[in-house]
């Protein structure tokens, strides 16, 4: 491990490599270290080699890692256009996505988490074809059973406080980068819940999805998901290499994936045991609900030949009712220009 920094009010001391050793050496797992040993300091901005060796370079992220593409002929469209009509046609009455088939994987065999059966905690994902370009984003959120029926209500009635579904994402408190296995490893820093959260008075709600972002060496800027603090807690997380989440065990409770070239065409997963999480947060008096956005405009050669602007936006939400998935669309906007 490398060199350690301990922030406390009106002291601040440097700790040698030598003498974190000496320290972490009483522990099993840096989680354990009780740090008020250290009057409430607070370790911030050191290296971690294993968290840099395991990070992938995002302008170089390897070809054969896994993409899952639920319906291809809805997102890689490559009909001809010949004016830009045919572009707005395509745009505006191309089928909308089944939110299902995106979320879920029932015969999982392509990604390292065991489970057969996986849900999708967020996802982004952006298709460029030659004339159009299809994103898709999704999160979700914690909510107790007994007011899912209430919470559904009010994001009908407002749900422009949603439309930047990344938004929706909690956070691990830090005076600057943060790697994901700091947030794994020390539960005692401070964790924020996203702010749109605030606007759901009375109602009990948590991010299912922590983001930030940490600084590579030789790759600059790493911003990444995991799972919650909450997910962790539930799923007994404690430690992680940015894509893969450990258990006590060194079993795998949840992974995190990328695959494609980023700023083109590109895909974000974050992906738990489908019947473990569901089950865990039962026992909780929980659910889940996840937030769906589907944004289909044309591409930069299409606006380059023919002008205009054309663009499909639809919010969905998501939830299962009596062991059944309800997908409910919150707001549809088509604009032709």
């Amino acid at each position: 491990m490398g060199n350690k920094y301990i922030y406390s009010p009106g002291l601040r001391s440097f700790f040698d490599h030598a003498s974190t050793l000496i320290i972490l050496e009483r522990y099993a797992h840096p989680s354990e270290i009780n740090f008020s040993e250290f009057k409430n300091g607070m370790l911030q901005n050191f290296v971690i080699p294993m968290q840099e060796l395991g990070q992938i370079d995002l302008d170089s992220i390897p070809e054969d890692n896994p993409w899952h593409i639920a319906e291809a002929s809805k997102v890689i469209i490559n009909e001809d256009c010949n004016i830009g009509e045919d572009v707005v046609n395509q745009v505006e009455f191309f089928p909308d996505i089944d939110w299902e088939k995106w979320l879920f994987i029932n015969d999982n065999n392509k990604y390292n988490i065991k489970a057969k059966d996986i849900a999708a905690l967020y996802n982004y994902s952006c298709f460029e074809s030659e004339y159009i370009e299809t994103c898709l984003f999704m999160n979700s959120l914690i909510v107790d059973t007994a007011t899912i029926s209430l919470f559904i209500t009010q994001i009908k009635e407002h749900y422009k406080r949603i439309y930047n579904v990344d938004d929706l994402s909690g956070g691990m408190e830090s005076d600057c980068y943060i790697t994901p296995k700091e947030c794994c490893w020390f539960t005692w820093k401070k964790h924020y819940e996203p702010c749109t959260l605030e606007d759901f008075a009375g109602l009990e709600i948590y991010a299912a999805v922590d983001k930030g972002c940490w600084s590579h060496q030789n790759f600059g800027d790493i911003y990444y998901r995991i799972p919650s603090v909450f997910m962790r807690g539930l799923l007994g997380i404690n430690d992680s290499n940015g894509y893969v989440f450990y258990d006590k065990n060194r079993e795998i409770r949840a992974e995190y994936t990328i695959a494609g070239k980023r700023h083109h065409t590109y895909q974000e997963y974050l992906w738990v045991d489908r019947k473990e999480i569901l089950s865990l947060l039962v026992s909780k008096g929980k659910t889940l609900v996840w937030i769906m956005r589907e944004y289909r405009r044309e591409s930069g050669l299409a606006h380059e030949k023919w002008g205009g602007y054309a663009a499909k936006d639809v919010l969905s939400i998501g939830y299962f009712k009596e062991y059944k998935f309800i997908v409910e669309c919150l707001n549809k906007e088509i604009d032709d220009g």
